[in-house]
């Protein structure tokens, strides 16, 4: 069985009927009835009791609910995060900082956190060199620091 086979089997366990869930689904009874015939061969048990008008599930068909509904959820929760982490709105942000230079950072991490709660950050402090070497390896992806600079002389 697939995700969309399980889908199929949980929109018919919703529904109670299989043309309902077809209407739902956005498609023809028929070839959901046949994926919910194929599911079962695949399991080799009933999930529904077919007397009466509704479709009723079986202690297996129940299980399957069960189970499927907490696999879909993860999957479909699985599906957003990559989404996210790709859209770069979720994931780890590595900073590095001067020393003089982290006092900035806790109001501009708070503004950025408001906007993208689902990041994190990692801050790692060192002097211009060994930051300049993170960024190098890219084990951080931004680093604040001040300009070094020389006295004037006369």
């Amino acid at each position: 069985m697939d995700i969309r086979q399980l889908r199929y089997f949980l929109s018919i366990a919703r529904e109670g009927q299989v043309t309902r869930a077809a209407r739902k689904l956005n498609m023809e009874q028929p070839p959901l009835s046949r994926q919910l015939k194929l599911i079962e061969e695949e399991l080799g048990v009933r999930l529904f009791d077919r007397s009466g008008k509704r479709l009723k599930l079986t202690e297996a068909g129940k299980l399957l609910q069960e189970k499927g509904e907490l696999l879909l959820n993860q999957f479909e929760e699985a599906v957003r995060e990559v989404k996210e982490t790709g859209e770069g709105v979720r994931g780890l942000l590595s900073i590095g900082s001067v020393v003089s230079c982290i006092s900035l950072l806790p109001p501009r991490i708070q503004s950025f956190r408001d906007k993208y709660p689902q990041i994190t950050f990692k801050i790692l402090e060192g002097d211009h060199a060994y930051l300049g070497e993170q960024l190098e390896k890219r084990a951080i992806e931004l680093v604040v620091a001040r300009l070094p600079f020389e006295a004037l002389h006369d």
